[in-house]
């Protein structure tokens, strides 16, 4: 088989297989093969109500497809959102972090300076052993 032969076989037994999804679907098949019933029964061949059906569903796919990319779009953003919110947390806690360790560095001297003034006021005040 050809790839021309190929791509036709494809091709039909996409449109076929999509046509008995449709006309076996439980809401949207029964509407189309009424009015299928309805285009036969006057007469005609039932491709237009196919063609019909077709046509809605197709719009709704295409509704589908727009609030697909519409929700994907605001993910984008809050994306986008998310990273600055990251980045400005990140930021506050190496500020904060800078900050506590130098708070600490300044205590730390301070309790140093006062066990020595401690240990000079103890000393002087001490009796003396002999």
């Amino acid at each position: 088989m050809g790839k021309k032969a190929g791509k036709i076989s494809l091709f039909l037994g996409l449109t076929l297989g999509t046509l008995a999804g449709v006309l076996f679907a439980p809401t949207k098949g029964k509407e189309l093969r009424k009015s299928i019933k309805k285009e036969l029964d006057k007469g005609g061949t039932g491709l237009s109500a196919v063609r019909k059906g077709l046509k809605g569903m197709a719009g709704d796919i295409v509704d589908t497809a727009d609030e697909i990319t519409d929700s994907s779009e605001q993910l984008v953003k809050v994306k986008r959102q998310v990273k600055k919110s990251v980045s400005k947390a990140k930021a506050g806690a190496k500020k904060a972090k800078t900050a506590v360790k130098k708070t600490h560095a300044a205590a730390k001297a301070k309790v140093k300076a006062v066990k020595k003034t401690v240990k000079k006021a103890t000393a002087k005040k001490a009796p003396k052993k002999k």
